[in-house]
């Protein structure tokens, strides 16, 4: 069970409404082709921040000409409180990610027992371009999630580095989606991962990414998956695994939608998905609701 149970559920239904109070910016309408419009983005991300007095937005670079935009909550003189780093739309054809961060942002924004229970760093959209277009890859045809790498050279990533350095991380989280997927899972570092297999074991089995045998460990095409809903991946150069090693993140995640259910379910359930890992997130680490 979650530590949190009267504030997970204002946190979810606030969500709610809050997805039906925005049709101007809805992830995954109809038509997913046209969802990401950048003037109407920046609007949300406007209205957010300025609503808020926690809440800070600043242009973190320029990627294709578009901007790339980073919020921050404010620092306080708390310093055990653990620090969070949420990512989204890295892949421009899984634009889903980007509406739950924004609504994630909104709810924070709102709501002072969140704001001492964790600081919060995120970048909505990653890959504006792609999202724009929506493509998976940026206007060079890179895949942005190949270039997490140590000897990254790009503007991008080297601008996120210094930026971002500096400050310790409980956890990253980097918001995806499987187009020809069912299924729900998160991607760990560590067949270990607590936050992550509670986590999941809240969600229905139908919901949920299993193994071909339905035996773990075991396989389900390249993920080696340890758990209902939960995998390891070998793919390189991802900023799950940037998270872990440039940032020092004990916790960094993937976390993936799948692209063939209900639009407003599966947008639903990401933001619940990613609210109990945060709450897991913060058991781990020992943080108590405050009072």
């Amino acid at each position: 069970m979650i530590r949190y149970p009267i504030l997970f559920f204002l946190f979810l239904n606030y969500s709610c409404s809050s997805f039906s109070r925005n049709p101007s910016y809805s992830a995954l309408q109809e038509n997913p082709r046209s969802l990401f419009k950048m003037a109407v983005y920046l609007e949300e991300l406007k209205k957010i921040t300025e609503s808020s007095s926690i809440l800070e937005l600043e242009t973190l670079t320029y990627s294709d000409g578009f901007p790339v935009v980073l919020v921050t909550s404010k620092s306080d003189d708390n310093k055990e409180k653990p620090h969070i780093f949420l990512n989204a739309g890295t892949h421009g054809n899984e634009p889903l990610g980007v509406d739950v961060v924004l609504r994630f942002l909104e709810i924070y924004a709102r709501t002072p027992k969140l704001q001492n229970l964790f600081s919060l760093c995120a970048i909505p959209a990653l890959n504006p371009w792609g999202l724009t277009h929506f493509k998976r890859r940026n206007s060079k045809n890179i895949d942005l999630n190949r270039e997490f790498k140590t000897d990254a050279t790009s503007k991008l990533i080297l601008s996120l580095q210094e930026r971002l350095s500096g400050q310790d991380y409980a956890a990253v989280i980097d918001l995806h989606g499987a187009p020809k997927k069912k299924y729900f899972f998160t991607i760990v570092n560590s067949k270990n991962d607590v936050a992550a297999a509670r986590t999941m074991a809240k969600l229905p089995s139908e919901e949920l990414l299993f193994s071909r045998d339905g035996k773990y460990p075991g396989k389900r095409g390249s993920y080696s998956m340890i758990a209902p809903g939960v995998a390891i991946s070998k793919n390189q150069g991802t900023l799950k695994s940037w998270g872990n090693h440039f940032l020092k993140a004990p916790l960094s995640y993937t976390m993936e939608y799948p692209g063939k259910r209900e639009a407003n379910h599966t947008k639903k359930l990401y933001l619940e998905i990613l609210t109990s890992l945060i709450f897991e997130i913060l058991q781990i680490q020992g943080k108590q609701e405050p009072r």
